[in-house]
């Protein structure tokens, strides 16, 4: 049976694809292509090659993707462009401003239909992808520990006044408004994470969190491990909206422009 190049790359299953080998009298196809990269080699012969004008699929680039966020310890900046070069997607452009949407690479996963953001270390690095999902809320990527990091970290200034929210729509809110702030993976400020905020060494910590039961429990006991620390720190309280990714823009600069 004769298979091309061209349809192996065209149909099929996998990866790697069988063809007939041009380079030898090939009765069955025993040549395999790579669809990701359009590399092939003949597992007889051994003869190599490349499709040059081949384009892989944007399904098998974004597979590769989560492979490489399973694997890799960073992800260049460059892989971002497959979730975001598109625009943000209608999920964070209805939340927020384009500008906020750029800046923190706000984007949009089309295979999983689920809107995503970066999750970076202390140095700014990309570490990994997360994806909005419905339950749980949002599915944060395997192997990265998001009790030693805080989002947005690495962009607050030392030596000043922080606010730290629960999660990192909150922390875009703030931005939008201007105010410096760290957000946590949840309602509880962690040791690890207790560890960055006092490095920072900041003039003064408000807590943020959500006002609901486990907002209120968290944030209590952020305030109390931060005092231990010498920090001042205080709970902010404020009515109507549940967090402040609720508040208008002009509310979050009213509420936190007169605590921090």
């Amino acid at each position: 049976m004769y298979v091309s190049l061209e349809e192996a790359l065209g149909t099929g299953h996998g990866t790697w694809r069988s063809f007939t080998c041009p380079n030898h009298d090939d009765n069955s196809p025993s040549a395999r292509v790579n669809v990701e990269t359009g590399k092939w080699v003949c597992m007889v012969c051994n003869t190599k090659g490349l499709q040059e004008k081949y384009q892989a699929p944007e399904a098998h680039v974004l597979n590769r993707v989560r492979r490489l966020e399973e694997t890799q310890e960073t992800i260049s900046e460059s892989y971002l462009d497959l979730y975001d070069a598109s625009g943000p997607g209608e999920y964070w452009s209805n939340r927020f401003t384009a500008e906020a949407c750029k800046h923190f690479r706000l984007g949009y996963d089309v295979l999983k239909d689920m809107p995503i953001y970066p999750i970076r270390d202390t140095t700014g690095k990309c570490v990994g992808i997360v994806r909005r999902t419905e339950k749980p809320k949002y599915k944060y990527p395997r192997g990265v520990p998001t009790s030693q990091y805080l989002f947005n970290y690495h962009e607050v200034p030392s030596q000043g006044p922080i606010v730290i929210v629960e999660g990192a729509p909150d922390v875009i809110a703030l931005w939008e408004a201007g105010i410096p702030a760290v957000g946590t993976f949840g309602a509880r400020l962690l040791p690890m994470q207790l560890n960055l905020v006092t490095a920072l060494q900041p003039t003064k910590v408000l807590l943020a969190f959500d006002q609901d039961r486990a907002g209120r429990k968290g944030g209590k006991e952020a305030v109390d491990a931060l005092r231990h620390q010498g920090i001042i720190a205080e709970r902010a309280i404020w009515s109507e909206e549940k967090d402040v990714g609720e508040m208008a823009v002009e509310r979050r600069k009213k509420v936190f422009d007169n605590l921090v």
